[in-house]
């Protein structure tokens, strides 16, 4: 099976999504219970939420 079909556990969904993202909308921050989740490294968030300063770019 191609690595790109290969599935995913639920939080490296989480985590692939948001960094498509990222690519996506660059200027986009990663906030709330996920990035808590990264920086503390003490648990599992099933979404991710992102914020853009600047709406009108």
């Amino acid at each position: 099976m191609p690595k790109s079909t290969v599935p995913l556990p639920d939080w490296e969904l989480v985590l692939s999504s948001a960094a498509r993202l990222q690519r996506i909308l660059p200027d986009a921050v990663l906030v709330g219970g996920t990035a808590s989740a990264i920086h503390a490294e003490h648990r599992f968030s099933h979404d991710a939420d992102h914020v853009l300063t600047d709406l009108r770019g």
